[in-house]
């Protein structure tokens, strides 16, 4: 294959040139066309600049109103209804279950509990401990086959040890209190870490059982 000569190469077309050329010539025979495609692109992008950082601001808002609301339901129960779309919004939305937890009304406690499990990631532990909120809720409501079921959602490979362990609890006493005593045991033996000794002292003949019948 015989290589091109300089002359050749040096009177070879510029692409670049003859695109760029080509374009040139497009937009001044198109101008209205051209006019109204950028201004469209630019519209576009501003609007879509613009939400971002009026969604930005609204975050920062919001967050500072849900600190603000920190010791006042009244305020807390504004910022659910102001700011329902936003991250703080939904973290009001948990505060207010455990306040109304707190209070003893269990019904609304789980209603809460159940919006904000619905709507957080799972991978953050504020999903777990509502999952939690929402198994006391039943226990509280002396719902014991609802609480076991929500219980067991907090049993998974994929639950935080902290979580893990205090649902074991949990399911040890109900699963007691319903004379489902092998169950209960098996439960109260999965129990690591700090809720070892808690449950230990709080169902001690669970455990001596256990440890008879397996001959320790």
């Amino acid at each position: 294959m015989s290589k091109n000569t300089r002359k050749e190469l040096l009177n070879s077309p510029d692409e670049f040139m003859t695109t760029t050329a080509a374009v040139v010539k497009w937009i001044r025979e198109n101008s209205k066309t051209f006019i109204t495609t950028v201004t469209a692109v630019i519209l576009v992008f501003g609007a879509v600049t613009g939400y971002y950082y009026w969604d930005k601001s609204r975050e920062e808002s919001a967050m500072v109103e849900y600190f603000l609301a920190a010791n006042d339901a009244g305020l807390n129960d504004v910022v659910i209804q102001d700011y329902a779309d936003t991250k703080a919004g939904k973290l009001a939305i948990i505060r207010s279950a455990q306040t109304a937890f707190k209070a003893g009304d269990y019904e609304k406690s789980l209603a809460e509990a159940i919006e904000f499990v619905d709507t957080w990631s799972s991978k953050d532990i504020l999903y777990w401990e509502a999952l939690l909120l929402i198994a006391a809720s039943h226990m509280a409501s002396n719902d014991s086959e609802k609480a076991l079921e929500n219980l067991e959602k907090a049993t998974t490979p994929t639950t935080p040890d902290s979580i893990r362990e205090q649902a074991l609890f949990y399911k040890a006493l109900i699963l007691n209190d319903l004379g489902r005593t092998e169950d209960a045991q098996s439960a109260v033996l999965q129990i690591e870490g700090e809720y070892k000794n808690l449950a230990r002292a709080s169902l001690a003949s669970l455990i001596s059982d256990a440890g008879a019948a397996d001959g320790k």
